[in-house]
């Protein structure tokens, strides 16, 4: 006596669970690096309009003019600061914290320190320290730009065109290669347990 069956076999439900499976894994991946995608563009355009407004008003007002004043908050009262920065407290695209100083009269500093909120600093800091360079140097040949540095454990300091000497690079100079392997090295050595801190500097005179 024959039975009809009907459905499908435990193999055969198996085999199609393991296809989804393997497309979620694959969905997943492409979701995520499309959202590491959005995320560096996203970065890149709060840099890229951080740096620009900070040129602009050191280009018409020298820091010491300023009396003081933080050029942060000059910034923020001028409205010249992305306001996705703001209302995510400094910390950009990416989840990494930003801190502004003035030095006195005679230098404003940005920082990127690289870390998250809380306070670990993971392989996508590489990436954002790439990115982060590559926009700082579209400003190379700014006059209020002076340098841009990599500290951790070692530092490295590339100045700009108006700054450098016949015995350093350029910033203008260096290749996409160049940061990466700066910031790998930044990255390798804060890991290692003989860096404290994950830091980019901006300094605008």
């Amino acid at each position: 006596m024959k039975f009809n069956e009907l459905g499908r076999s435990m193999v055969e439900m198996l085999g199609v669970l393991a296809i989804i499976g393997v497309l979620s894994v694959g969905a997943l991946t492409g979701y995520s690096k499309a959202m590491t995608k959005y995320k560096l563009n996203k970065q890149a355009e709060q840099y890229s309009q951080l740096i620009a407004a900070t040129i602009s008003v050191l280009s018409s007002n020298s820091i010491s003019s300023l009396g003081g004043d933080h050029v942060s908050k000059i910034l923020e009262k001028m409205n010249m600061v992305p306001q996705s920065l703001i209302e995510d407290k400094w910390y950009d695209a990416m989840g990494n914290s930003i801190e502004r100083f003035n030095a006195g009269t005679q230098a404003y500093y940005i920082h990127y320190t690289g870390q998250k909120a809380g306070g670990y600093v993971d392989s996508n800091s590489i990436t954002s320290c790439v990115n982060i360079f590559e926009i700082i140097k579209n400003y190379a040949s700014e006059s209020s730009l002076y340098s841009v540095g990599i500290f951790d454990g070692y530092s490295i300091t590339m100045y700009s065109d108006r700054y450098c000497t016949k015995n350093a690079k350029c910033l203008s100079q260096y290749s996409t290669k160049d940061f990466w392997n700066m910031c790998q090295q930044a990255y390798d050595i804060y890991h290692n347990g003989t860096g404290t801190e994950f830091v980019q500097t901006i300094v605008f005179k």
